[in-house]
């Protein structure tokens, strides 16, 4: 049985019968992980059937007959938690609950078939090459880098210095985030570049973000909650935030990190929710500067919201980026159009952000799921 058989029958189902055929022997993830492990007869997933998540979560795991789903499911988020149960009869959803104690109508049980005694064997899931993917996760270039899965990459922004009235100014962000279950670490190191004359540049704040984050599956959508230091570990003088000024236009999310202060208290809260093909994420967050010299409080308040839709191997997003520095009003805001391709072993996103200084500024990621 090939591969997209074996999709199609654990997304979609297969009713009636079908003929026989030998058994698979590799379902898995390019990378080695299974991905769908089936008990099979006459080459047909009759019996046990289990699928997993991209990260090694358990996804889903039920009973099937003759190629359909025909029986109790119960599915599993990418954290691993619970999300519904679901009784089936010839691939035909009776029934679905959110509830994990909830039984079943006795007028669905009732409906079931009895199937027989499966002789089958478990699909081997060793490791096969393919690329047969589904939407890819999203990457939005502007908004929080930690409500995503395990991941790192690296992006390159290249844009005008708006308000300043000269030079260009090009940013750099090396990242990584790296989850178990609900917990993760992320880390970040940042720097922004400001071509004054032909000349002369300007050499940002060098930047480091360490942070803690905390995942949580809700009934509508993923919370992500994030806690830790904002850093600098260089080029702290005047020159240093004006350029790093520069970069907050291409990223307002980053602000904070041109603000002359030894360390920075940084806090987020973000929900994402999956309908279909399309996601919304919303972030909120406050930067906390220690040590500045100017304001005794001098706090910045973030606010963003993006929207993505994915096909097979694409998705296109739309993000709007917003901070305001409490002690002056300072406000920057960004508004974004990018796309993202997934490839078999990494994704690659582009997109243009203009600021509301009149800033354009190409941002362009590339990075992997770990």
């Amino acid at each position: 049985m090939t591969l997209s058989v074996l999709a199609l029958a654990e997304l979609a189902g297969c009713g009636g019968a079908i003929s026989s055929r030998p058994p698979a022997e590799r379902v898995a993830y390019p990378d080695g992980r299974a991905r769908f492990e089936f008990e099979l007869r006459d080459g047909i997933p009759n019996g046990k059937g289990k699928a997993w998540h991209r990260n090694g979560a358990l996804a889903s795991e039920g009973t099937y007959k003759d190629g359909a789903r025909h029986g109790p499911f119960t599915f599993y988020s990418e954290e691993g938690t619970f999300v519904a149960q679901a009784l089936y009869v010839d691939n035909l959803e009776l029934w679905r609950s959110a509830n994990k104690l909830e039984q079943p109508p006795a007028e669905h049980l009732a409906a079931l078939a009895r199937s027989e005694p499966s002789e089958a064997m478990l699909v081997d899931t060793e490791s096969e090459w393919n690329d047969d993917r589904t939407a890819p996760r999203p990457y939005f270039s502007t908004l929080d880098r930690t409500t995503g899965p395990a991941r790192a990459g690296a992006q390159v922004g290249v844009g005008t210095a708006g308000e300043l009235g000269f030079g260009a100014a090009t940013r750099l962000d090396v990242y990584g985030h790296y989850r178990i279950d609900r917990y993760g670490l992320f880390a970040q190191i940042s720097e922004t570049r400001l071509s004054v004359s032909d000349d002369m540049t300007l050499v940002g704040r060098l930047v480091s973000t360490l942070a803690g984050t905390y995942h949580r599956t809700l009934d509508f959508a993923t919370l992500s909650a994030t806690g830790g230091l904002i850093v600098p570990l260089g080029n702290v003088d005047p020159a240093g935030s004006v350029a790093s000024y520069a970069g907050a236009e291409q990223r307002p999310s980053d602000a904070a990190f041109a603000m002359p202060a030894p360390l920075t208290l940084r806090s987020a809260a973000s929900l994402t929710a999956t309908r279909g093909r399309l996601l919304v994420q919303a972030d909120a967050g406050l930067d906390l500067p220690l040590g500045a010299d100017q304001h005794a409080v001098d706090a910045l308040g973030r606010a963003n919201v993006g929207i993505g839709f994915g096909t097979r191997s694409t998705m296109l997003t739309a993000e709007l980026d917003n901070t305001l520095r409490l002690s002056d009003a300072r406000t920057f805001h960004a508004f974004a159009l990018g796309g993202t391709v997934a490839l078999p072993v990494l994704w690659i996103s582009a997109s243009f952000a203009f600021s509301f200084t009149g800033t354009t500024s190409f941002l362009g990621s590339v990075g992997r799921d770990l």
